[in-house]
Protein backbone atom coordinates (compact mmCIF):
# COMPACT_ATOMS: atom_id res chain seq x y z
CA UNK A 1 0.00 0.00 0.00
CA UNK A 2 1.28 3.35 -0.58
CA UNK A 3 0.59 7.17 0.25
CA UNK A 4 -2.94 7.94 -0.78
CA UNK A 5 -2.13 12.19 -0.41
CA UNK A 6 0.49 13.79 0.46
CA UNK A 7 1.24 17.03 3.13
CA UNK A 8 2.88 18.20 5.89
CA UNK A 9 1.05 16.78 8.96
CA UNK A 10 -0.94 19.72 8.81
CA UNK A 11 1.94 22.39 9.52
CA UNK A 12 3.17 25.40 7.79
CA UNK A 13 6.28 24.95 6.02
CA UNK A 14 9.03 24.65 8.69
CA UNK A 15 6.58 24.22 11.36
CA UNK A 16 5.90 21.35 13.46
CA UNK A 17 2.43 20.67 14.37
CA UNK A 18 0.88 21.97 17.50
CA UNK A 19 1.58 19.33 20.33
CA UNK A 20 -2.48 19.27 20.97
CA UNK A 21 -2.65 18.16 17.11
CA UNK A 22 -0.82 14.79 17.93
CA UNK A 23 -4.49 13.17 18.84
CA UNK A 24 -5.86 14.38 15.64
CA UNK A 25 -3.54 12.06 14.19
CA UNK A 26 -5.51 8.64 13.53
CA UNK A 27 -3.64 5.20 13.16
CA UNK A 28 -5.53 1.64 12.75
CA UNK A 29 -4.90 -1.99 11.64
CA UNK A 30 -6.19 -4.83 10.86
CA UNK A 31 -5.74 -8.06 9.39
CA UNK A 32 -3.81 -6.75 6.25
CA UNK A 33 -1.92 -3.84 7.39
CA UNK A 34 -1.53 -0.66 9.04
CA UNK A 35 -3.25 2.93 8.64
CA UNK A 36 -2.24 6.33 9.33
CA UNK A 37 -4.27 9.69 8.60
CA UNK A 38 -2.95 12.97 9.74
CA UNK A 39 -5.04 15.94 10.60
CA UNK A 40 -4.77 16.87 7.00
CA UNK A 41 -6.64 14.22 5.57
CA UNK A 42 -3.53 12.51 4.37
CA UNK A 43 -3.69 8.89 4.11
CA UNK A 44 -0.54 6.29 4.97
CA UNK A 45 -0.77 2.74 4.33
CA UNK A 46 1.47 -0.84 4.87
CA UNK A 47 0.58 -3.83 4.61
CA UNK A 48 1.73 -6.01 7.13
CA UNK A 49 3.84 -8.38 4.68
CA UNK A 50 5.30 -5.49 3.33
CA UNK A 51 6.88 -3.66 7.13
CA UNK A 52 10.71 -3.97 6.84
CA UNK A 53 11.65 -1.81 9.68
CA UNK A 54 9.81 -0.19 12.54
CA UNK A 55 12.25 2.77 13.93
CA UNK A 56 11.18 5.30 17.14
CA UNK A 57 12.55 8.37 16.43
CA UNK A 58 13.34 10.39 19.83
CA UNK A 59 13.17 14.43 18.75
CA UNK A 60 14.62 15.60 21.84
CA UNK A 61 12.75 18.61 21.17
CA UNK A 62 10.56 21.07 23.96
CA UNK A 63 6.89 21.00 23.36
CA UNK A 64 5.10 21.23 20.47
CA UNK A 65 7.09 18.73 19.30
CA UNK A 66 6.20 14.86 20.32
CA UNK A 67 8.47 12.56 22.94
CA UNK A 68 8.73 10.28 20.05
CA UNK A 69 7.61 9.71 16.66
CA UNK A 70 6.87 5.83 15.30
CA UNK A 71 7.82 5.20 11.12
CA UNK A 72 7.00 1.92 9.82
CA UNK A 73 8.88 1.19 6.64
CA UNK A 74 9.09 -0.74 3.37
CA UNK A 75 11.80 -2.92 2.92
CA UNK A 76 12.13 0.15 -0.58
CA UNK A 77 11.15 2.50 1.59
CA UNK A 78 8.36 4.00 -0.28
CA UNK A 79 5.30 3.11 1.35
CA UNK A 80 5.09 3.39 5.42
CA UNK A 81 3.66 5.41 7.94
CA UNK A 82 4.59 7.91 10.65
CA UNK A 83 2.75 8.92 13.45
CA UNK A 84 3.59 10.69 17.22
CA UNK A 85 3.51 8.45 20.12
CA UNK A 86 0.12 10.13 21.41
CA UNK A 87 -1.97 9.56 18.57
CA UNK A 88 -5.30 8.22 18.79
CA UNK A 89 -5.10 4.31 18.00
CA UNK A 90 -1.31 4.12 19.07
CA UNK A 91 -1.03 2.57 22.11
CA UNK A 92 -3.64 -0.73 20.54
CA UNK A 93 -1.18 -0.33 17.27
CA UNK A 94 2.08 -0.24 19.23
CA UNK A 95 0.63 -3.47 21.53
CA UNK A 96 0.27 -4.99 18.32
CA UNK A 97 3.36 -4.08 16.82
CA UNK A 98 5.08 -6.09 20.30
CA UNK A 99 2.46 -8.83 19.73
CA UNK A 100 3.22 -9.72 15.95
CA UNK A 101 6.38 -8.80 15.12
CA UNK A 102 8.88 -11.38 16.91
CA UNK A 103 11.75 -9.86 17.92
CA UNK A 104 10.62 -6.58 18.97
CA UNK A 105 13.07 -4.86 20.91
CA UNK A 106 11.41 -3.45 23.84
CA UNK A 107 15.40 -2.53 25.37
CA UNK A 108 15.62 -0.14 22.11
CA UNK A 109 12.24 1.42 22.91
CA UNK A 110 12.84 2.32 26.43
CA UNK A 111 16.12 3.77 25.14
CA UNK A 112 14.02 5.71 22.93
CA UNK A 113 12.06 6.54 25.78
CA UNK A 114 14.68 7.84 27.85
CA UNK A 115 16.79 9.61 25.20
CA UNK A 116 18.18 12.48 25.83
CA UNK A 117 19.55 13.71 22.16
CA UNK A 118 17.69 13.37 18.75
CA UNK A 119 18.07 10.09 17.68
CA UNK A 120 16.13 7.21 15.73
CA UNK A 121 16.26 3.94 17.19
CA UNK A 122 15.47 0.27 15.33
CA UNK A 123 12.58 -1.40 17.38
CA UNK A 124 12.09 -4.05 14.79
CA UNK A 125 14.15 -4.95 11.68
CA UNK A 126 12.50 -7.99 9.28
CA UNK A 127 14.90 -11.48 9.66
CA UNK A 128 16.88 -9.91 12.29
CA UNK A 129 16.96 -11.38 16.15
CA UNK A 130 16.08 -8.16 19.21
CA UNK A 131 19.24 -7.04 20.30
CA UNK A 132 20.93 -7.64 23.86
CA UNK A 133 20.26 -4.03 24.64
CA UNK A 134 22.51 -0.74 24.00
CA UNK A 135 23.32 1.18 20.54
CA UNK A 136 24.27 -1.06 17.87
CA UNK A 137 25.52 0.16 13.84
CA UNK A 138 23.17 1.85 11.58
CA UNK A 139 20.53 -0.36 9.85
CA UNK A 140 20.69 -2.72 12.80
CA UNK A 141 18.36 -4.31 15.14
CA UNK A 142 17.75 -2.51 18.01
CA UNK A 143 20.21 0.48 17.98
CA UNK A 144 20.75 3.73 17.16
CA UNK A 145 20.30 4.32 13.41
CA UNK A 146 20.60 8.26 12.79
CA UNK A 147 19.01 10.64 11.89
CA UNK A 148 17.63 9.14 8.56
CA UNK A 149 17.33 6.02 9.90
CA UNK A 150 18.56 2.53 8.34
CA UNK A 151 20.78 2.77 5.14
CA UNK A 152 20.65 6.54 5.64
CA UNK A 153 17.27 6.65 3.66
CA UNK A 154 13.96 8.11 5.03
CA UNK A 155 10.63 7.36 3.37
CA UNK A 156 9.04 10.63 3.91
CA UNK A 157 10.28 13.96 5.86
CA UNK A 158 9.30 13.78 9.56
CA UNK A 159 6.23 16.53 10.26
CA UNK A 160 7.02 16.93 13.25
CA UNK A 161 10.46 18.56 12.88
CA UNK A 162 11.10 22.50 11.37
CA UNK A 163 13.75 22.58 9.00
Amino acid sequence: MADETNGNGGAAAGQAPPKEQETDYTVAFDDMGVRCERPDGTVERIDWEDLHTVTVEAPNQPPPVPALVWILWSEDRKSGCIFPGRATGADALIEELKRRLDGFDHRALVTAMNADEHMTYVVWQQGLPAAQGGPAEAGSQGGEAGPEGPAGESPKKNPFLSD
